[in-house]
């Protein structure tokens, strides 16, 4: 018995694996629908074993979701315990279903069923004569759940469990159905697929000449002769700049002269220019005098350079530092008076990035 189950079990597995990704909907049609059935008896039935047997169904489909159905089974089994007793039990039942989902490849429905049962025991006389055998008939109800795997259009199997109860015996058994049957009619065409939209390609420019289309241009506007990049921005690189300042003094004098403030604005404007930029002021002066004098009016010319970038050129003084060095840094020979006067000096060295736009070659 539990074999046959089992069997039964694995059929209704591969059934249902085999329903295809999609199917259309038949609409109405007669059905037929042969398969096997599984009925567990009661245990106060007197013993009978449970057992696979056979069942037929005739019906309608009236829509999708509403299907009628005669159905007729049998379960020829035995009564444990009894050698040689055998039990019958046929039923007819009138069973109206219900698929929830229709249009699903598998789709889950409920049932209700009613009719009539009959059941006879022989052989109970091969054990004792003075045991009768019985024939008898009843009505049967009964309600289940089943799924129901659409195989093609037309072809399908269906598996459910089936609640039954024998109203004059007050016995009540479980049944299972699989089933392999077939829907006459035919089956809705599908939806035509609606046509797809053509979308013009739109018309695209080069408003600004740099060869990105304006649709991909993120950068509009950049000026004719300059490379830019696939968005159509500038392409930027930086490069390093320099300016330098470099202030001669008279013998023993600190006092800046009024020629040299043209080059001490350039530094200015490059310090403006580029704002995070800061300097050092170097003052020097030749070998004439003390060390320790030396060192002090290298100090004085230094910030008097300083002064003139603050007070005349409005330089933040924070980023201006003055430092002396007196004779220790000599640029050329203090033997002689062109050397001495290269080496009054006051040198400043102020450097930044500067950022460029790459121009097409």
């Amino acid at each position: 018995m539990k074999s046959q189950l089992k069997k039964l079990t694995g059929a209704s597995a591969l059934l249902l694996l085999a329903a295809p990704a999609a199917h259309a909907v038949v609409e109405s049609g007669f059905v037929v629908s042969p398969g096997a059935v599984y009925q567990w008896f009661d245990d106060d039935a007197a013993g009978v074993e449970d057992d696979v047997g056979y069942r037929l169904g005739l019906g309608y489909q009236f829509t999708p979701h509403w299907v009628l159905e005669l159905v007729g089974s049998r379960v020829d089994t035995e009564v444990e315990g009894a050698d040689g007793v055998d039990f019958e039990m046929t039923q007819a039942t009138l069973d109206l279903m219900y698929n929830f989902m229709p249009e699903w490849t598998v789709t889950p429905y409920a049932l209700l069923s009613a009719g009539y049962a009959w059941y006879e025991a022989d052989g109970f006389k091969k054990i004792d004569p003075n045991l009768e055998d019985f024939d008898e008939d009843e009505p049967v109800i009964g309600a289940g759940l089943g799924l129901k795997a659409n195989l093609t259009d037309n072809l399908f199997a269906r598996l459910d469990g089936r609640y039954v109860s024998y109203t004059d015996s007050n016995i009540d058994d479980y049944i299972a159905h699989l089933v392999i049957g077939y829907t006459f009619g035919e089956a809705a065409a599908p939806a035509p697929a609606p046509a797809p939209v053509m979308m013009e390609e739109p018309v695209d420019g080069d408003a600004d000449g740099d060869g990105i289309p304006d649709s991909r241009d993120k950068c509009p506007g950049t000026s004719a002769g300059a490379k830019v990049d696939a968005d159509g921005c500038y392409i930027i690189i930086e490069k390093p700049v320099t300016i330098r300042l470099e202030v001669l003094f008279d013998f023993d004098k600190s006092v800046v002269k009024p020629e040299y403030y043209p080059e001490i604005k350039k530094v200015a404007d490059f310090m403006k220019q580029y704002p995070m930029t800061d300097t050092v002021i170097e003052g020097h002066t030749d070998s004439i005098g003390t060390n320790a004098y030396n060192l002090s009016l290298s100090q004085r010319r230094a910030e008097a350079v300083r002064q003139v970038l603050i007070d005349q050129f409005n330089v933040d003084a924070s980023r201006l530092t003055s430092v002396g060095y007196g004779e220790e840094r000599p640029i050329a020979d203090n033997r002689t008076a062109e050397g001495r006067q290269l080496n009054r000096r006051v040198v400043a060295v102020v450097s930044a990035t500067k950022k460029e736009k790459v121009r097409a070659e």
